[in-house]
């Protein structure tokens, strides 16, 4: 995981209510972002198939303990 990429999935879910992983989905999701920004020269109509990737946070979640119980306590 990179610095940010759990805040990147949180902001995802939050402005959309789609959950993404930062192992697999967000990495897709930036890509589909991507290619479909106008501003970036792509402004393609894209289809992104989201078949689930919330099981990657529940290992994430377990694994980085600390880091998720910050989050979830706001700090």
């Amino acid at each position: 995981m990179v610095r940010g990429e759990v805040e990147a999935c949180q902001q995802i879910a939050q402005q959309t209510g789609i959950l993404v992983d930062p192992v697999y989905t967000l990495a897709a999701w930036k890509t589909a972002m991507l290619l479909s920004s106008k501003d970036d020269g792509g402004g393609s109509e894209v289809v992104m198939l989201h078949t689930g990737g919330t099981l990657g946070m529940f290992g994430l979640a377990q694994r980085y303990r600390n880091y998720f119980n910050m989050l979830r306590k706001g700090l």
